[in-house]
């Protein structure tokens, strides 16, 4: 979205008073859930993010750090990688996305060195420590179980 203001003056009896108008951009129709604003300063206008696109929502002291994602389009980065407050396109290697509407990426099963989307016990490779695949499944194991070589 691209918004051009044009002939905007701020009359000279307002500066003293503070901002003259703000411009805030939200990510619903409600207006509660607001994306940034820009605030006149002196005679320039800067933006005022809370948290540094694509996080949505962001650790206090560090606008960078997110806690949430924007999640609305498809290939975005809506991934949340919580160990590094990163907001991703997909989950690393060992991980997975969980079931739930957060897409919080979650450790694969201890078995797995990568997992199915969406399914942390579903290994599609087996980790060095559970280096055998049980034939005809996706469990990962330490050693042949009884009547498999």
């Amino acid at each position: 979205m691209t918004i051009k203001l044009g002939g905007v003056v701020n009359p000279v009896d307002n500066k003293e008073k503070g901002s003259a108008f703000t411009i805030q951009t939200y990510a619903n129709e409600e207006g509660d859930i607001n994306i940034d604003q820009l605030v006149q300063s002196a005679s320039t206008l800067f933006p005022k993010l809370k948290c540094v696109y694509p996080c949505k929502d962001c650790a206090a002291s560090d606008d960078n750090f997110c806690q949430s994602c924007w999640i609305s389009q498809p290939n975005e980065f809506k991934y949340l990688f919580v160990d590094t407050g990163k907001c991703l396109r997909s989950c690393p290697a060992g991980y997975t996305r969980d079931n739930e509407d957060t897409y919080l990426c979650i450790p694969c099963d201890s078995s797995c060195s990568t997992c199915k989307d969406e399914d942390k016990t579903d290994c599609i490779t087996c980790a060095p420590l559970f280096p055998k695949k049980l034939s005809g499944t996706s469990n990962c194991l330490v050693d042949c179980t009884k009547g498999y070589f």
